[in-house]
């Protein structure tokens, strides 16, 4: 009798763990496949990022963000052809719209403008696509702000946790707003300092003009500093004066502030430097071999 009793026991307890992996698993929704999408994208993971924005275009074919998911991993993938015909076919389903079309524009021009022949990478354009329309805004207000040198504004954005939160660590990308304006986002460290960034290069063929702004420290400590640089260019190399504005310690609450104003010649400084506070010069002094001659060539931006 025991032993039937415990056969019994056995055959009940073989019998549940059968039911219990039985149990199918719950598929994962569109949104999930699209959070689980953008995670691979940033992970750098391109098939994974793929399989689900396709599947994203499987179970819900009205859904855009699925079409223009699968466009952006196949375009860092390689395959343009595939990007293309991708949106093409979320067009059958949701005709002219505009995300779409204008997904298809970005990759079109990209591999056909003097921008793509210069080197800079495809994709950017569509990460920037990717940002939502009040990150855009963001964007589009720093841009005004120094183009007018207005480093107040442009400090209090550049120091937000909105704008921080663009890009990945490490990470970077570049848009066009117009047909003489290159913006390049950028997030970095370098030897222990953590900086977050924005560059216009203002003209085209190597004529015009040039703006960093520059929010960061020390692995963001309280010492940290706002700079705007701003030159000119010509020939492809930075000439002309150029000027630093620059805020010192901005979060520690002794801030201060100076200009410093000297010249550039094909990329190089010479000659004097002038510190000025409140618009009067309290300082003067010959620039040391190669201090500020970082200056980006145009055409290595």
């Amino acid at each position: 009798m025991k032993r039937f009793l415990s056969l019994m026991l056995c055959a009940i307890f073989a019998l549940a763990l059968l039911t219990s992996c039985a149990q199918p698993t719950q598929p994962l929704t569109a949104a999930e496949l699209l959070d689980l999408g953008k995670k691979y994208l940033l992970e750098l993971k391109y098939e994974q990022a793929l399989v689900q924005f396709l599947a994203v275009i499987e179970i819900e074919p009205m859904n855009p963000c699925g079409y223009t998911g699968a466009a952006e991993a196949y375009v860092r993938l390689g395959q343009t052809d595939k990007a293309i015909e991708v949106l093409e076919l979320g067009l059958v389903a949701l005709v002219n719209h505009r995300d779409l079309t204008t997904m298809i524009t970005e990759i079109q021009s990209a591999f056909t403008n003097e921008a793509a022949q210069d080197g800079l990478a495809t994709q950017d354009g569509l990460y920037y696509s990717s940002l939502s329309e009040q990150e855009k805004q963001m964007l589009s207000r720093l841009e005004v702000a120094l183009r007018a040198s207005d480093y107040d504004t442009a400090h209090n954005i550049q120091r937000s946790d909105e704008f921080h939160a663009l890009t990945p660590d490490e990470g970077s990308f570049w848009y066009y707003p117009d047909e003489e304006t290159i913006v390049h986002v950028y997030r970095g460290q370098r030897e222990g300092y953590l900086s977050y960034e924005m560059e216009l290069y203002l003209g085209k063929d190597g004529e015009g003009s040039y703006r960093l702004g520059k929010y960061g420290g020390r692995i963001l400590n309280e010492s940290n500093d706002y700079i705007l640089y701003e030159t000119t260019y010509s020939g492809g190399k930075a000439n002309g004066p150029f000027a630093c504005y620059n805020y010192h310690n901005v979060d520690s609450g002794e801030t201060e502030f100076y200009i410093a104003k000297g010249n550039l010649n094909n990329g190089e400084a010479y000659g004097p430097v002038y510190n000025e506070v409140a618009g009067h010069i309290y300082e003067q002094y010959d620039y040391p071999p190669g201090w500020l001659n970082w200056w980006p060539d145009w055409r290595e931006r």
